[in-house]
């Protein structure tokens, strides 16, 4: 059996977040700080997920749950985690996360959405039950992984 990396460890550890956090209140960072929560606030309305982005719908919302995730474990405002499960549910219903198999730059969009996927796993896998984790394991290898690898046969 593997041994698990406690989370996070992608970006960041749990060691590192007290400091971390020193350095939003640091004047050299504090406005990148004050621009990701707000960021992330506007995030926490409005629609999840939107159709009319196309293939790009996923990875959009892909990209507002990892602002929302990051602002959480680092704030600790648990309305950033529960706006992030909701994207992250909301993307976890929709089919075909990575369309347009045959463009020339097909792989480009699993890939960005698979980082920013593993960004949010990460950062919430603490809040993440068992059964859940199992869950997004098993779309992101049918909806991106496998998806890509057929395409690259």
């Amino acid at each position: 059996m593997p041994l698990e990396t406690p989370h996070p460890h992608l970006y960041f550890t749990a060691e590192q977040l007290p400091a971390i956090r020193e350095k939003t209140r640091h004047p050299r960072f504090r406005r990148d700080w004050e621009a990701l929560q707000y960021q992330a606030t506007r995030h926490l309305e409005g629609p999840l997920i939107i159709p009319t982005e196309g293939p790009a719908r996923c990875f959009r919302a892909a990209k507002k749950a990892a602002r929302c995730a990051l602002v959480y474990r680092i704030g600790g405002e648990k309305r950033y985690a529960a706006r992030a499960f909701e994207f992250l549910n909301a993307i976890l219903k929709e089919q075909e996360w990575a369309a347009h198999p045959g463009n020339l730059a097909f792989g480009l969009n699993p890939a960005h959405l698979c980082q920013e996927l593993a960004l949010v796993y990460d950062l919430l896998f603490d809040e993440l039950a068992p059964q859940e984790r199992e869950r997004f394991r098993a779309a992101c290898q049918r909806e991106l992984v496998d998806v890509f690898l057929k395409e690259c046969r």
